[in-house]
């Protein structure tokens, strides 16, 4: 490569892409290393990446050559793809006819102008700042500021309370928070509280007769403005400087600010694009997953550094039907909650098809999946599923799902239905979103998370107390993962860093893994969410809520075990368009589930009884042992955010959830003991109606 050509990260990756080994879904990964180590396998690499190394910044540094952009950095990154696109669209936002765009261009000038604002507010680098609203334009033209002045940017997600937001401007010591006038309330009714707080920028402007004696408050319009009359130059970042802290979500106390630094993230977006066969400059993505989540920001970063666009949504979620149809991407990011409400609604629309048309469809979905595990990409049913592919703009070329485990049959549905590759990803906050990616050659399975992306190496350590060990056949233990591409750790927090992450590099993420044959990892349990029952039976609480979830009626589930008791209790929220169909199609069955108490909800008693019901038989089917089925179920209303029972990206809070329902626990323990009773006593076990009466809500 001309040293005097400065090369956009699509063509620095095409390059890469070169030296790279054929993809065998057969053989995703390798051995490295030699030796038997105790206690642990030896570290396996991606297949496709040659040599002795990882793709790591030494090596990346050779190809970022050029007279400037020259440091393996997001800011290099970014300024690569406006030089290689200036006048292509970059960003766009829902208008009145369709989409408006900016181009590379125009978005580096105005990013550009928003650092110049922040410096001249009083900002120095290495400084960090907040960013506390939904996916929007303003909130990227920040987040490239940061990178043009070498500050760290926080994301906060929109869901957070008070409580949170407090926590982390005073944890990070936020001197400014870039917010929508959403937010506004909130962050003023903490402003008091964070003497490091000093300016709060609205998106939109500040709305009228609203002022602060803590803060200065001034709108987005008037930053930017002020950098154009105030100009700064950038100060670029170095590959060690600190990129971004992303505090997650925490499910059992206040979040913990992951540190990652440029070339972390740099490591990520090159290895993960890879991976998956690359992202080209003609690709399409919405943005509608939340930014502050690590998984939506490397998506984002990875499609626009490689001379791609992206949408926003219009931010409502109800209508990012019209912003798919209006947007028509090429790529489909999603987390598994998404794609669940995806198959079922596809599913009701199936089973109102007269029968004639539904048994060609039956079939039809038969014989593709038989055929794409065979590698083929059949066309003869096309017809068949034209609507559902039509329905995301026609020109999908893969969808990708990360954030949790997504079920099998859910991949398979949905790959058959859209016509085109579903990659399974594996990764946390940690891990800068990629661990691993299935290959998107892998037309073969699901029943796995794909091999380590070139960035890492990945072992397996035993887990004695729970009989998972790296000599079973297929090794099994804790998932470990190393490589330029994980954090360092946690902010402020050197007891939690030192508890999770090794000297020597390794990180260990909680979660328990199991390598296939063909050298792809799957998940298979969670190692932190695991109890013991008064028989000294183990409930891996996850792995069973995963394979339960199954039901058609479930939108959330939480499993409880009370280690003095025998038995599991199960608290359920259920799917809205199910229920839809049940009460449409049930006479005298008219509740609003929008507006039924939970007490009353319980109290639908052939609902209750069929639900029970189809959770033990997919439990059966799942082959799950007795101790592991609920023995008495309890209907909720749907959780979110706002009611702390779970996390912004709906994981659960299993200690605010066992608090919140702790009435119903000891109710539904008492229904599961009048059932073992009854059977003990030889009679039929107490009906579902019967128990449900006694069901009382939660306080």
């Amino acid at each position: 490569m001309a040293d005097d050509k400065i090369l956009s990260l699509g063509e620095i990756t095409a390059d890469i892409a070169k030296t790279l080994k054929p993809e065998d879904p057969f053989h995703q990964s390798v051995v490295f290393g030699e030796g038997n180590p105790e206690g642990e396998t030896l570290p396996r690499r991606s297949a496709i990446f040659p040599g002795e190394s990882l793709l790591d910044v030494a090596y990346l540094q050779e190809k970022f050559t050029g007279p400037k952009y020259n440091e393996v950095t997001l800011y290099s990154c970014f300024q690569r793809a406006a030089h290689a696109y200036a006048d292509r669209p970059c960003f766009g936002v829902r208008g009145k006819d369709g989409y408006e765009w900016s181009t590379f261009k125009q978005i580096a000038e105005r990013a550009h102008h928003v650092a110049s604002g922040l410096r001249h507010l009083g900002i120095q680098p290495e400084n960090s700042i907040g960013i506390y609203a939904k996916n929007s334009l303003p909130w990227v033209l920040t987040d490239f500021a940061c990178h043009s002045q070498s500050l760290s940017a926080v994301a906060l997600y929109d869901t957070f309370g008070p409580a949170a937001i407090e926590y982390i401007i005073n944890h990070a010591e936020l001197p400014l928070i870039v917010t929508a006038p959403a937010g506004l309330d909130k962050l003023l009714s903490v402003a008091p509280n964070c003497p490091a707080l000093k300016t709060i920028i609205v998106i939109d402007g500040v709305p009228e007769g609203v002022s602060s004696d803590a803060v200065d408050l001034r709108s987005f319009d008037d930053l930017e403005k002020l950098g154009k009359e105030n100009d700064h130059e950038d100060v670029p970042p170095k590959p060690d400087t600190l990129a971004v802290i992303m505090y997650t979500s925490g499910t059992t106390g206040m979040p913990k600010g992951v540190l990652h630094r440029h070339s972390n993230l740099v490591c990520t977006l090159l290895a993960a694009g890879l991976a998956m066969g690359g992202i080209f400059e003609d690709d399409v993505h919405l943005s509608y997953l939340p930014l502050a989540h690590i998984f939506e920001r490397m998506v984002e970063l990875a499609v626009v550094c490689n001379g791609g666009r992206v949408g926003f949504y219009s931010g409502d979620i109800k209508l990012i039907r019209d912003d798919i149809s209006l947007l028509r991407p090429t790529i489909f990011a999603g987390v598994p909650k998404v794609y669940d409400r995806f198959k079922s609604s596809i599913e009701d629309k199936l089973n109102n098809l007269n029968f004639v048309f539904k048994f060609f469809v039956d079939f039809g979905m038969g014989s593709r999946k038989a055929e794409i595990k065979d590698g083929k990409t059949p066309a003869a049913w096309a017809v068949l599923f034209k609507e559902f592919r039509e329905s995301f703009g026609g020109r999908l070329r893969f969808m990708v799902s990360g954030g949790a485990p997504l079920a099998p049959e859910v991949r398979d549905f949905l790959r058959i239905c859209f016509g085109c590759p579903f990659i399974q990803g594996y990764g946390l906050t940690e891990t800068s979103a990629a661990g691993t990616v299935m290959l998107s050659s892998d037309h073969y399975s699901s029943n796995h998370i794909g091999a380590p992306v070139p960035s890492v190496e990945i072992k397996l350590v035993d887990i004695p107390e729970m009989n998972y060990l790296s000599s079973d056949k297929p090794p099994r233990g804790e998932i470990c993962i190393r490589g330029p591409s994980i954090s360092s750790g946690y902010y402020k927090d050197p007891e939690k860093t030192a508890a999770d992450f090794e000297e020597n590099g390794w990180y260990h993420t909680g979660d328990v893994g199991e390598w296939r044959d063909n050298g792809a990892l799957a998940i298979i349990d969670r190692k932190k969410n695991i109890f013991k029952l008064s028989q000294g039976e183990y409930v891996a609480a996850e792995s069973i809520e995963l394979k339960l979830s199954n039901s058609r009626w479930i939108n959330q589930f939480w499993i409880y075990g009370d280690s003095l008791k025998d038995c599991v209790v199960a608290i359920v929220t259920l799917d809205p368009l199910v229920l839809a169909e049940y009460i449409k199609n049930t006479p005298g069955c008219d509740f609003d589930y929008t507006k039924i108490s939970e007490e009353d909800l319980n109290k639908q008693e052939d609902l209750l009884k069929l639900i029970e019901k189809d959770i033990q038989s997919v439990g059966r089917a799942s082959k799950l042992a007795g101790f592991e089925l609920p023995r008495a179920v309890y209907l909720a209303k749907e959780w979110n955010p706002e009611s702390d029972l779970v996390t912004p990206t709906m994981k659960l809070k299993r200690p605010q959830l066992k608090k919140h329902y702790a009435e119903v626990i000891d109710n539904l323990y008492k229904i599961a003991a009048e059932r073992a009773a009854a059977r003990a006593a030889g009679g039929s076990s107490s009906s579902s109606s019967s128990s449900s009466s006694s069901s009382s809500s939660s306080k």
